[in-house]
């Protein structure tokens, strides 16, 4: 492998510093902007090359030591020594825990790069020169956000741990308190670690979810047959840590997939909390924001937006459990939710229920089959996909018959920008583009843009 010094001048979509030499560009995990570095190329391809950090020449003045262990071998880099907490240490493993990109860079320049994260994607891929993008909205606390976590099991030498997949693999580190999670998290966690040993190989998976403005905790175990006689022992456990719920989903496999077929052992089977005043109920396999005090933030922005007067009818095209929809169904007659999901639609109408909301309906079919039917001249339609953005035949939809307007939630600013490329080629302007930090230490970054029917 060959090695290089050169200089960080930016940031990429996945949180790697990018440093450019020779007319060849680099890109470096763990890198910020302002470095120079000593790096090793570690994979090349025929206009960019992948690299690791050998050593840190001049650091950015945006560099700081990160707090977690398991942000190794980047921490490494600040501090000489780890804690030694009886198991591999990310450093000794060559790589780190995944949940985190930027934990080693000061949380103002994280916004800066986020930014031009965003400027870049609807830039050079969406093709709209100048585009109007606000300044990233972030947090008072970055850290303790996530109201939801998935901790994979695995073992080494006879004996199990809790861990996080490193990067970009399915190669798994341990983890004991992620700085991400609500602090309720480690207690489940701790609750559950005295089963992960020789005898109790069948818990593949550990989901912890949390009601923030409730307090509800819900621990949802993946499993397989062997760990049925220790089911009671490890419910009446997590109940003492403070699980509100407890289920258990038989897993066939270790892997990264497992079955989706929570059952409770104690509780409800779901946990509650809140956006604003609004109840919504969360089942272990519903879709709810990750980050409940930003999720307030977006949902107001994506609101203005969408300007609502009170007589539009409104289509909110990727609704999960309905958080957006039930917002909106305060501002305007109708409101109709579509999601491919039968568990989230199930909830979307009982939080319609809890809510008392009765001008809001939820059809469960893919967007693309739904709003064809829906659409009119005075729809203003909301757009929150997955990550790979929406389907092809639901822009060509919108396009076909052009509501007044879109209001598009993205966690991607790639595809963001692919479809808004499409959208304003066609009938549609791009008036107004708002990140907000959803994911902070990381690279991801949350986006509300406006598009108007020309």
């Amino acid at each position: 492998m060959s090695t290089i010094d050169l200089e960080i001048t930016n940031i990429n979509g996945d949180g790697h510093g990018v440093g450019r030499a020779d007319g060849f560009v680099f890109f470096v995990d763990g890198g910020l902007p302002g470095d120079f570095l000593s790096v090793e190329v570690i994979k090349t391809k025929k206009h960019y090359a992948n690299c690791r950090i050998l050593e840190v020449i001049t650091p950015s003045k945006h560099r700081v030591a990160p707090p977690c262990p398991a942000f190794a071998p980047l921490r490494s880099l600040h501090s000489p020594t780890l804690p030694d907490a009886g198991y591999p240490s990310a450093r000794q493993q060559s790589s780190r825990c995944g949940g985190c990109q930027l934990l080693h860079c000061d949380y103002a320049s994280q916004l800066i790069f986020k930014k031009q994260i965003v400027v870049d994607a609807i830039t050079r891929i969406g093709g709209i020169p100048k585009p109007p993008i606000a300044d990233v909205v972030g947090m008072d606390n970055p850290l303790n956000y996530r109201n939801k976590g998935v901790f994979p099991v695995f073992f080494h030498e006879n004996k199990g741990f809790i861990g996080m997949n490193e990067p970009r693999s399915d190669r798994l580190i341990p983890v004991d308190n992620c700085l991400l999670q609500h602090p309720a998290h480690k207690a489940i966690l701790d609750a559950i670690r005295k089963y992960t040993n020789r005898q109790c190989r069948g818990i593949h998976r550990i989901m912890v979810r949390v009601g923030f403005m409730t307090g509800d905790v819900m621990a949802a175990i993946s499993a397989d047959s062997s760990v049925d006689a220790y089911a009671d022992s490890i419910t009446a456990d997590l109940v003492s840590a403070g699980a509100a719920t407890v289920l258990f989903s038989r897993s066939k496999t270790s892997g990264n997939q497992y079955i989706d077929d929570f059952h409770p052992t104690y509780g409800a089977g779901y946990i509650t909390d809140y956006i604003g005043d609004l109840k919504f109920k969360i089942s272990a396999s519903s879709f709810f924001q990750v980050n409940p005090i930003q999720t307030k933030v977006l949902y107001d922005i994506a609101l203005a937006q969408a300007n609502l007067t009170g007589h539009e009818n409104v289509i909110d095209a990727h609704c999960g459990v309905g958080s957006i929809a039930l917002c909106a169904s305060r501002r305007t007659n109708e409101v109709v939710g579509i999601d491919i999901s039968a568990s989230s639609i199930r909830d979307a109408n009982t939080n319609a229920k809890i809510n008392n909301i009765t001008n809001a309906r939820f059809i469960c079919k893919p967007s693309d089959a739904a709003i064809p039917h829906l659409l009119t001249d005075n729809s203003v339609v909301i757009l929150d996909p997955p990550r790979a953005g929406c389907e092809t035949a639901l822009l060509n939809a919108l396009i076909a018959t052009p509501p007044k307007r879109i209001v598009y939630i993205s966690c991607d600013p790639g595809t963001l920008a692919r479809d808004l490329k499409i959208l304003t080629n066609s009938c549609f302007s791009l008036v107004d583009v708002r990140p907000v930090d959803m994911f902070p230490m990381t690279s991801k970054i949350e986006v509300s843009c406006l598009l108007e029917r020309k």
